[in-house]
This record gives C-alpha cells, sequence and structure tokens, in this order.
C-alpha cells in the first residue's frame, strides 16, 4: 500500500449512497474499503486504517446499521478517537440531534451526494488530519522530532538492535552560549542560532537516522549502523558547518558541545545512554567550547545536570 493514498472507509446502510460515494472517491485516487454494516465495519478498521470514515447517519434500531454506534465506539478506542467522521445525513442540522456525540473533528454532508462537495470535503480532512499528526510530532520551531516522538522512536529501535545483535551511535549536541545571545541580540537571534542548528541536521542526516530537539537547546542525533568513531565525525562535521553558518547570519561564530555514545556498547536503554551522554556534554563544556568528547567509564563519576 502507497503511503501516498487516502485510506477511507464507507460505512452506509443505503446501497446507492454507498456506491455513488464509493465510486466517485475512486476516481479521485482514494484507496476505498466500504461496508454496509457496522460489525464488517469493525474487521475493515484493523485491515484498512483508515484516515476519514465516511458513515451514513442513518437513524436504525439494529446497531449493526446506527451510524452513532459506530461513532461512540470508535470514541472509546484511544486509537480511533482522533479518526475524522464525515456523517452523509438528511437532517439540516444533524449536529443538534441528541443521538450524535458531538466532536469537533466530525463534519457532515447532506444527502443526496454532490460527487465535487463529497471529494472536495474528504481531501480537506485528510489533509488537516495529517497536517495536525505532523505538528504534534515535531518542534515547532526547528521542524525536528518533538522530545516525545523522539525518545519513542529511540526506544523502538534500541530493541531492534537488541534483537538482532546491531548498533548504533548517538550524539547529544548542547550548544554553548545560547543565553547570551538572546540577552544581547534578543531571543530572535536565538530562534535563528535554533533553526540553524535544525536545517544543519535535517540536510545532513540520513533517511535512516532520528534526530529531534531533545529540549531548549539540546539536540539527540541516533544513528543505526553506526560506531562511535563515525558518529564523533559527524559531530565535528556539524560543528564545522554551524560555525560557518552562523558566522554569515549572526557575524559570530557559534558552537555546541557535544556527547557521543554507541549503543548498545555504553548502554541498552534510553535512560542510561542519556544520562551517560550528558556526562560527555558536561565534560566537554568543562574542556571548552565547542568540544565533542565520546563517553567512557572514566566519566561515571561525575554528577551532571539532566
Amino acid at each position: 500500500m502507497s503511503a501516498e493514498r487516502k485510506r477511507i472507509l464507507i460505512v452506509a446502510h443505503d446501497r446507492s449512497t454507498l456506491h455513488v460515494a464509493r465510486y466517485h472517491l475512486t476516481r479521485a485516487g482514494f484507496e476505498v474499503a466500504d461496508t454496509d454494516n457496522l460489525e464488517e465495519a469493525r474487521a475493515l478498521v484493523k485491515a484498512t486504517a483508515p484516515e476519514i470514515v465516511v458513515c451514513e447517519l442513518y437513524e436504525a434500531t439494529d446497531a449493526k446499521y446506527n451510524g452513532h454506534e459506530l461513532r461512540r465506539r470508535f470514541f472509546k478506542n484511544p486509537g480511533l478517537r482522533a479518526t475524522p467522521f464525515l456523517f452523509l445525513t438528511d437532517t439540516p442540522h444533524p449536529e443538534q440531534n441528541g443521538n450524535v456525540l458531538g466532536n469537533a473533528i466530525d463534519e457532515y454532508l447532506k444527502k443526496p451526494l454532490d460527487p465535487l462537495a463529497l471529494i472536495a470535503q474528504v481531501q480537506a480532512m485528510v489533509t488537516r488530519r495529517r497536517t495536525h499528526e505532523e505538528m504534534m510530532r515535531t518542534d515547532p520551531l526547528t521542524h525536528l522530532l518533538n522530545r516525545t516522538t523522539l525518545e519513542n522512536a529511540v526506544q523502538t529501535d534500541l530493541a531492534r538492535l537488541d534483537r538482532y545483535a546491531r548498533f548504533a551511535g548517538i550524539l547529544l549536541l548542547d550548544i554553548d552560549e545560547l543565553g547570551a545571545v538572546n540577552e544581547t541580540q534578543g531571543d530572535s537571534a536565538g530562534d535563528l542560532v535554533l533553526t540553524t542548528l535544525g536545517s544543519l541536521i535535517s540536510r545532513t542526516v540520513r533517511s535512516t537516522d532520528i534526530a529531534g530537539r531533545y529540549q531548549s537547546q539540546q539536540f539527540v542525533l541516533y544513528l543505526p549502523e553506526t560506531r562511535e568513531p563515525g558518529a564523533s565525525q559527524l559531530a565535528h562535521r556539524l560543528q564545522e558547518q554551524f560555525q560557518g553558518l552562523t558566522q554569515t547570519a549572526l557575524d559570530a561564530a557559534m558552537t555546541f558541545s557535544a556527547g557521543v555514545a554507541e549503543a548498545p556498547r555504553d548502554g541498552d536503554n534510553w535512560e542510561q545512554l542519556l544520562t551517560r551522554l550528558n556526562q560527555a556534554v558536561h565534560m566537554a563544556k568543562a574542556n571548552g567550547k565547542g568540544e565533542i568528547v565520546c563517553w567512557s567509564e572514566e566519566l561515571s563519576p561525575l554528577e551532571t545536570e539532566t
């Protein structure tokens, strides 16, 4: 299944409505699954993971055909709650119906169906959902992964290392003297430093790498199939380019202090690795600006702030 295909589930008891919706959405390039009852819809949800459910708001006492009941089931499931519904209805103001579970992400379309209106509304809902999901995953300033998404992705890959006896390099970059830039040149200059490093990281990492803004002025790069020397080389290359870019933008070459570790050699879980990366960054800061330190057992006794 192509990642670009938009998956739609149609649930309609009226066969004519179902046929019209399926025909026009398929012609418009959507990947469509359809059913005329709720029990089949539950199986199709598992099989297709739809981005949108186009559901006839059919008033039926039989739970197999009641659109309200399907929405309630989705709402009770945390994994499905954010799936938008486009209700197809004969009612002028269905949102005022007490049977309808109110949800700000759902919309309504009057029957009989206008194919152009159907396609436009479904496309808008899919675009809105994808935009929202992307915003939830990324840091709004640097557009790298945010802390939660970063940690989840790293933890998932650390489990892969354990299963298949593989390895990965990890970098923790901490921008030097960012607070001084904010104080002397303003927050906009500090934001420019952050976005400069974020853009540089985005352009440099491979598609298989994981990169995100961990907190404040700290960034994490997780590099599958990379040993410590390769990760260290990347840190030095980023350092050189970062200095050049900030010299041009701010007339002052900025640097970062970096810690380097290798998993699972230096730790097989995220908490342990993060502690050791912070120990390496602490030593780098103590050595002066722009230092890159690889973690070793000698750093373990250092007390650091995480």
